[in-house]
C-alpha cells in the first residue's frame, strides 16, 4: 500500500483553524505517522462505527446519518482492503486520512463523526483493540508450539542425554525432560501473555483529548459494541498511559529470551561437536563459499532478533518515563517499536512451529556424550550414603575412583570392585553397577519433578497441550464456610462394611446410630444445613471407581475419559482431572466446564452429532485430543475449520457396529436406526478423504452402542467388528493410534447384574491380541451414579380414600430435579434418612409439586413414613442434576461432595435473576412469587457492585401484593441499598418478565408500590404503557417548602438561591418529588454542579430529582435528569412524566410529548390536572442469571 507524499489533499481545512500560515512541508512529513499507523485502519474503522453508533443512541446523530456514516466508513474499508485507497502524508495520520476521505464521500454529515472523541482517545482504542487481536494470535502460536514441545518430549521420555552445569556434562538426564523445562518456560509467557491481555482490553473511547466531553457517552455500550472488558476509570490516564503496550513488549522479551536460550542450544546440538540433533534441511541454510555447510540460521536469527524486542522494551520505557500527563506527541513514538514486537514475536512464533516436529534427535549421539562425562559418580555417593558412608567421605572415594577411570581412560562403570573400593574395603558390591548404568542413575530420580521417565510422562498426561491449562487455584461451584461443616453431624469412624446397605448402593451408604450417612456425614444433619433438594456424592465412591476400571485394563495401553455428560459438577471435574482421567464431551459448554475445573483440554474427546461452527474453533483453539466424526458432513465442516485457523484437527470417526445393547431403545445408540455414527463402509471412505486432507490427523476409531448396559457379549461384539475395520485401514496404509469403546458399562440400580469389569478387561486384553493401539473407555455412569444421593424432605402425606387408589407422598424434589423416572420409567431405590420404626410400611408413590402427572420420583414403595421425614433417592449420582431444569419456574437443588467427614464444595440453590434494560437504565429484577428471598441492604449493594457483583441501576422485586386491588406489588431499590420508592422505566421491565415468566397472562396490571397504585398495559407488541399517578401538585404533598424559595410572576415557579447562583424550578411529584428547570440547551449545563447544588436544597426536604428541559417544539423535548443519590442517569421514566407535566403547566407543550434522554425515547401523555400521566416505552430483556447464595 502506497503513501502519496503530494502536499494536497492537506489537513489545513480540518485542524489548522487557530493558526495564521500553513504547517512547513518538512513538519508535515516531520510529523506525519501515516506511513506506518496505517495498519490500524481495520480497528480505526471498527472504533468509529462503534463511536458512531453511540452518538446516534444519544441523539447526536439521527438514525439516517448514522447509517450514512456507517455505510461510508465501510466502503473505505474495503477499498483499504482492495489496495484503492490514496493514503496522504498531508493529512499526517490514519485517522485524518479515513476522516478526510468520509467527508469527500458523504460530505458534511461526515464532520459529525468525530463529535465526543478526540485523536488522542481514538487512537489509544485503535491501539488497544490491535494488540488484543495480535495477543490472541500470539497465544494460539505458544499454543501450537506446546503442544509440540510435548509430542517430541513424549516421544523421548526414555532417550538418555547428559544434563549440564557450566556447560560441562553433569548427570544423566533425559531429552524429554530437557524439553519439558522449555515446555514450562513457554507455558508460563503464555500466561503473562493472557494476564497482560486483561489490562490492555479496556476501552480508553469516550475520555477524549484529556477531560472527557459533555455530551455523555455511553461508553459502556462501546465497549460492549467492541468486546471490551471495561472501561477505563480516568480520563488523562486513559489518553496518556501506555502502560499495557509496554507489559506486552516486557512479556515479549521475556519470552523472546527464553526462545533465544533455547536457539541456542539448538545451534550447539546441531553441530558436529555435539550432534545431538538433526534440524529440518528447510529450516537451514547453506554458504556462498563451502558447500559442505548446513547453517542453523532459522535459531540464530531467532537469538539475533531478540536484541530487537528486548531494545524495543527500553525505547516504550523511555520513551514515556519524563511525560507528563496528559498526550504529549512523544507518544506517537509508540507503535513502531509495538509493531515491530508483534512481528518479531510472530515470526519467530511461526517458524519454531514449522521446524520443531521435524527435529530429529541422535540418540546415539547422546546417550555417547552421556557415557563420556562420568555422570554416573554423584550416584555413585549417594549409593554409598545408602552403604552409611557420610556424604562427605563418599564424595572423596568418587573423586578418587573417577581420578582412576581418567587415568586409564575407561568410564565409571568399567573399574572393578577392588578399584572402585580403593583398594581396600567392600562396601561397594555387585549391586554398583546397576546404579552406574544411565538407566537406573535417570530412573533413581523418581519423583515429581524428577528425571525419571514415568515422572515426566505423568507430567505430559496432565499437561500434553497444556498451554490452555488454568495454573491459579480453580473456583468450584462454590465454597463451603466453617459454619456449614459444623452444622453437618459429623460420626467418628469410617462406615461399618458389615453394616453398609444393600448392593444397589454406595458401600459408603450406611446407616449409623438411626440415620442414614454418606462416608462420615450424617445426611439429616447435611438436609437440616443446606435445605433440600440437595444432590450428594461420596468422592471416595468416585475414587474408587475410577481406580477399579484402571486396574481391570492393566496389561494394555488404557486411558479412562470421563463422560461428562453423566455429570459435569465441577468438584467431580476436578477430581477426575486429579485422578489421571481425560474427558469424553459433547458440547461447547461441557469443554468450558471441564477447563473451568482445571482439565487439561488436551485429554478431551468431542463426542456428539451435532458440533457448531462454534464448538470447533473452540475446541480448535484450546488443543482438544479428538474429535469424533459423526458424519461425512461434520468431517468436511471441521477440516474447513481447521483451515481457517491454520490448524491441523486430530480425528476420529464414530462407526455405528450395528450391534443390539440391550437397553432402553432411548439409550441404544448403536444401532442402524440411530442417529449416531456412520456404517462402516461408509467410515472407509471417510477415512480414505481424511488422510488426503493436510488439515486433518486420523488418530483414532470410535463406537458407543448404548448406556446402561449389562451383558459383556455386545460390547465385544462391538469391539470385535471395530477390529476387523482396523486391520482394513492398516491395510490401507491408515495406522491408528488408539480404539475408543465408549461407556455405557451398567450399574446395579434395582436388581441387575452389573458388568464383570475383570471379564471386560481380560476379554478385550485378549481379542486386541499384539495390536499396538491404546484402548479408551468413556465411563460416565459406572463412576458417579451410585456414588450419589438426592435428599428430599415430605411436603405432604396424602392417604388414599378408596382402597384401590394410592398413597401419596408429596415431596419438595420433583421431576425437574430428577427427571430418569418420568423420562426412563427409571427405578431409583427410596431410603428414609431419618426413619421411624415405630411405624408401620405402607405402600407410597412418591410424587412432586411440578403440575404433571407424570411428576414421580418412585411409585408403590414399602415405607413407613411421616410429616417432615427426608427421603434419600439412591443411584442419582449420573444425569440426575445435569438433566434438571427450571419447570414451573422452580429453582434447582443444590450440589455437595462429602469427602470422608467433610461437606465440601457445595453449589448452593441459585436465586434466579433477570437483567432487563430500558432506556439506558439497566434492571436486576427477581421474581419473589414463585421463589423466596430474604435479602439484606448489604447483599443489594454487593450485587450492585458493577466490578464485584451483577451491576445495575436499581433491583427490583415483583411479589404478591398486600391489597386485593392489586395483581402484582414491587419493591425498588437503588444500587446502594437504599429503598426508592417508584421508577417509571423500572415499571415496563416488571411488567414484561411478569408476562415471559408466565405469572399473569392479563395484558392489563394492576401494580402496587410505595408511590401507590398503577397500572402497566402490554397491549402493544413494541411498546409498554404504564398509567402513573396523578401529578402531584400541592407543595406539603410534594413536599416542597417555598419559604426557602422565591416566588415569581409565574405561581408554578420559584427560584432557588444555591451559593451565589439562582435557578427557577417548577416542583411537581410522581410519587417522588422532581425539580424541572428549562434551557435553551441541556447540553451546555454543568448538570453535575446544578442538579448536586439543587437535589438537596432545603426547599426539598426529602431531596429532589432534578429535570434539565430543552423545548423542542410543542411535540418533542430533550431531557437529562440528576437523580438524588445517583447523579446523572441515562434515563428516568418518573423524571420525563414531571418534566412534561410542568411544561404543560406553562403551556410550553401539547397534550402527547415525545420526550428524548441519553438512554433513549419515552412518549408521555397528560391530558389535566386530574389525571393520571401515561408513559409509553420499550423494554428489552437482556438476560436470565443465578446467583449463589449463602444459606
Amino acid at each position: 500500500m502506497s503513501v502519496n507524499n503530494t502536499p494536497k489533499p492537506s489537513a489545513a481545512g480540518l485542524l489548522r483553524g487557530r493558526f495564521s500560515e500553513a504547517t512547513d512541508e518538512f513538519v508535515e512529513a516531520f510529523t506525519a505517522s501515516v506511513s506506518f499507523d496505517q495498519r490500524l485502519s481495520p480497528q480505526d474503522i471498527a472504533g468509529s462505527i462503534a463511536h458512531a453508533r453511540m452518538l446516534n443512541k444519544i441523539d447526536i446523530l439521527s438514525d439516517a446519518e448514522c447509517d450514512q456514516i456507517i455505510g461510508g466508513l465501510q466502503d473505505i474499508q474495503r477499498e483499504i482492503e482492495g489496495g484503492e485507497f490514496n493514503w496522504q502524508v498531508a493529512l499526517e495520520d490514519v485517522h485524518m486520512n479515513i476522516e478526510s476521505r468520509l467527508i469527500e464521500r458523504i460530505g458534511d454529515t461526515g464532520k459529525k463523526l468525530h463529535t465526543g472523541r478526540s485523536r488522542n482517545d481514538q487512537v489509544a482504542t485503535d491501539i488497544r483493540l490491535y494488540l488484543r487481536d495480535a495477543v490472541d494470535e500470539l497465544m494460539q502460536l505458544e499454543t501450537a508450539l506446546l503442544s509440540a514441545l510435548a509430542d517430541l518430549a513424549e516421544q523421548h521420555a526414555d532417550t538418555i542425554m547428559p544434563g549440564f552445569t557450566h556447560l560441562q556434562a553433569a548427570q544423566p538426564i533425559t531429552f524429554g525432560h530437557h524439553l519439558m523445562a522449555w515446555f514450562e518456560m513457554l507455558l508460563r509467557d503464555r500466561e503473562r501473555l493472557a494476564d497482560a491481555r486483561k489490562r490492555i482490553n479496556i476501552l480508553p473511547l469516550g475520555a477524549a483529548a484529556l477531560a472527557g466531553t459533555p455530551y455523555k457517552p455511553d461508553r459502556e455500550f462501546v465497549a460492549q459494541a467492541l468486546s471490551f472488558d471495561s472501561v477505563c476509570e480516568n480520563s488523562l490516564d486513559a489518553v496518556s498511559d501506555r502502560d499495557f503496550a509496554i507489559e506486552f513488549c516486557a512479556v515479549a522479551a521475556l519470552t523472546m529470551t527464553h526462545l533465544s536460550r533455547w536457539c541456542e542450544e539448538l545451534v550447539l546440538w546441531s553441530s558436529q561437536q555435539f550432534g545431538f540433533v538433526n534440524l529440518p534441511d528447510r529450516f537451514c541454510t547453506g554458504s556462498s563459499i563451502m558447500p559442505q555447510k548446513k547453517n542453523p540460521d532459522v535459531p540464530e536469527l531467532i537469538r539475533g532478533k531478540t536484541g530487537r524486542v528486548n531494545g524495543h522494551l527500553i525505547s516504550l520505557l523511555t520513551l514515556m518515563k519524563s511525560q507528563p500527563l496528559a498526550y504529549n506527541k512523544d507518544n506517537q513514538e509508540d507503535k513502531e517499536p509495538l509493531f515491530d514486537t508483534v512481528d518479531t514475536l510472530h515470526g519467530c512464533l511461526t517458524a519454531l512451529n514449522g521446524m520443531v516436529p521435524h527435529i530429529e534427535p541422535n540418540v546415539e549421539a547422546m546417550r555417547e556424550a552421556t557415557l563420556k562425562g562420568y555422570t554416573t559418580a554423584t550416584d555413585l555417593a549417594d549409593y554409598l550414603v545408602r552403604k552409611d558412608v557420610p556424604f562427605r567421605d563418599a564424595h572423596e572415594i568418587v573423586g578418587k575412583a573417577v581420578a582412576q577411570a581418567v587415568a586409564k581412560g575407561m568410564p565409571l562403570e568399567a573399574l572393578s570392585l577392588e578399584e572402585l573400593n580403593g583398594g581396600g574395603g567392600d562396601v561397594i558390591t555387585e549391586d554398583v553397577y546397576q546404579v552406574l548404568s544411565l538407566s537406573g542413575s535417570v530412573a533413581a530420580r523418581d519423583h515429581f519433578g524428577g528425571t525419571a521417565p514415568n515422572q515426566d510422562r505423568v507430567i505430559l498426561a496432565g499437561f500434553n497441550n497444556a498451554a490452555v491449562r488454568p495454573h491459579d487455584n480453580v473456583a468450584l461451584d462454590n465454597s463451603t464456610g466453617p459454619g456449614d461443616v459444623d452444622r453437618c453431624h459429623k460420626h467418628d469412624n469410617t462406615a461399618d462394611p458389615d453394616r453398609t446397605m444393600t448392593g444397589t448402593h454406595s458401600p459408603y451408604l450406611s446407616e449409623v446410630d438411626g440415620h442414614l450417612w454418606l462416608e462420615r456425614v450424617d445426611l439429616l444433619g447435611l438436609a437440616d444445613a443446606v435445605g433440600t433438594p440437595a444432590y450428594v456424592y461420596s468422592k471416595a465412591h468416585i475414587t474408587d471407581a475410577i481406580e477399579a476400571l484402571n486396574e481391570a485394563f492393566a496389561g494394555v495401553a488404557f486411558n479412562l475419559h470421563y463422560a461428562v455428560k453423566a455429570n459435569s459438577n465441577l468438584a467431580i471435574l476436578k477430581l477426575c482431572s486429579e485422578l489421571g482421567a481425560g474427558f469424553d464431551i459433547v458440547s461447547g459448554g461441557e469443554l468450558s466446564r471441564v477447563i473451568a475445573a482445571g482439565g487439561d483440554p488436551s485429554t478431551v474427546i468431542f463426542s456428539g452429532v451435532g458440533k457448531s461452527i462454534e464448538e470447533i474453533d473452540f475446541a480448535l483453539k484450546v488443543g482438544i485430543e479428538c474429535f469424533n466424526i459423526e458424519s461425512e458432513a461434520e468431517l468436511h465442516r471441521i477440516a474447513e475449520r481447521a483451515e481457517i485457523s491454520g490448524q491441523v484437527a486430530p480425528i476420529s470417526i464414530r462407526v455405528n457396529p450395528n450391534v443390539d445393547a440391550q437397553t432402553h431403545p432411548y439409550i441404544s445408540t448403536g444401532l442402524k436406526q440411530n442417529k449416531f455414527g456412520v456404517q462402516p463402509e461408509q467410515a472407509l471412505a471417510m477415512y480414505q478423504t481424511a488422510a488426503e486432507n493436510p488439515q486433518l490427523k486420523i488418530v483414532g476409531i470410535d463406537c458407543h452402542i448404548g448406556s446402561q448396559i449389562t451383558d459383556i457379549e455386545p460390547l465385544l461384539d462391538a469391539f470385535t467388528n471395530m477390529l476387523r475395520l482396523v486391520d482394513e485401514l492398516a491395510s490401507m496404509g491408515i495406522e491408528l493410534e488408539h480404539i475408543d469403546l465408549g461407556g455405557g458399562m451398567g450399574i446395579v440400580y434395582q436388581d441387575e447384574s452389573p458388568l464383570d469389569l475383570e471379564t471386560y478387561g481380560a476379554s478385550v486384553r485378549q481379542i486386541l491380541g499384539g495390536r499396538g493401539q491404546t484402548i479408551i473407555l468413556e465411563p460416565g455412569r459406572s463412576i458417579v451414579a451410585n456414588a450419589g444421593v438426592l435428599l428430599t424432605r415430605i411436603e405432604y402425606l396424602k392417604e388414599a380414600s378408596e382402597p384401590d387408589a394410592p398413597n401419596f407422598a408429596v415431596v419438595d424434589a420433583a421431576m425437574n430435579d430428577l427427571i430418569r423416572p418420568a423420562l426412563y420409567q427409571a427405578w431409583h431405590d427410596v431410603l428414609v434418612v431419618n426413619p421411624n420404626r415405630t411405624l408401620q410400611p405402607r405402600q407410597w408413590d412418591i410424587v412432586g409439586p411440578v403440575c404433571e402427572s407424570g411428576d414421580f420420583i418412585a411409585k408403590d414403595r414399602s415405607l413407613g413414613l411421616e410429616a417432615a421425614s427426608v427421603l434419600a433417592v439412591a443411584s442419582a449420582g449420573a444425569y440426575g442434576m445435569v438433566q434438571a431444569s427450571n419447570y414451573n419456574s422452580r429453582g434447582r437443588a443444590c450440589e455437595i461432595m462429602v469427602d470422608g467427614e467433610r461437606a465440601v464444595n457445595p453449589r448452593r440453590r441459585p436465586l434466579v435473576f433477570h437483567k432487563m434494560h430500558s432506556l439506558g437504565n439497566d434492571f436486576m429484577v427477581i421474581d419473589a412469587v414463585s421463589q423466596s428471598i430474604d435479602l439484606s441492604n448489604q447483599a443489594i449493594a454487593a450485587w450492585g457492585d458493577r466490578h464485584r457483583g451483577v451491576g445495575f441501576d436499581q433491583l427490583l422485586i415483583i411479589e404478591a401484593p398486600s391489597t386485593p386491588k392489586a395483581d402484582f406489588s414491587y419493591r425498588i431499590f437503588n444500587a446502594d441499598g437504599s429503598s426508592a420508592q417508584q421508577c417509571g422505566n423500572g415499571t415496563r421491565c416488571v411488567a414484561m418478565l411478569v408476562q415471559q415468566l408466565g405469572l399473569s397472562a392479563k395484558q392489563k396490571l394492576v401494580w402496587q408500590s410505595a408511590a401507590g397504585l398503577f397500572t402497566t398495559d402490554f397491549s402493544s407488541p413494541t411498546q409498554i404503557e404504564t398509567t402513573m399517578t396523578v401529578p402531584v401538585l400541592n407543595h406539603a404533598d410534594i413536599p416542597f417548602a417555598p419559604e426557602h424559595s422565591d416566588t415569581t410572576d409565574n405561581p408554578s415557579v420559584f427560584t432557588l438561591q444555591a451559593g451565589e447562583q439562582s435557578f427557577k424550578v417548577t416542583p411537581v411529584s410522581m410519587g417522588n418529588p422532581h425539580a424541572v428547570l428549562f434551557c435553551d440547551d441541556i447540553f451546555s449545563l454543568d448538570i453535575d454542579e446544578i442538579g448536586g447544588l439543587l437535589t438537596s436544597h432545603p426547599a426539598f426536604p426529602e431531596g429532589a430529582n432534578v429535570g434539565f428541559c430543552q423545548v423542542v417544539d410543542r411535540q418533542f423535548i430533550r431531557l437529562r435528569v440528576f437523580e438524588r443519590g445517583a447523579g446523572e442517569t441515562q434515563a428516568c421514566g418518573s423524571g420525563a412524566c414531571g418534566a412534561v407535566v410542568a411544561a404543560r403547566l406553562h403551556d410550553k407543550v401539547s397534550e402527547r410529548v415525545k420526550v428524548s434522554l441519553p438512554g433513549g425515547k419515552l412518549r408521555i401523555k397528560w391530558p389535566d390536572t386530574d389525571s393520571p400521566v401515561t408513559m409509553s416505552g420499550d423494554a428489552s430483556y437482556v438476560y436470565r442469571g443465578e446467583l449463589q447464595l449463602d444459606q
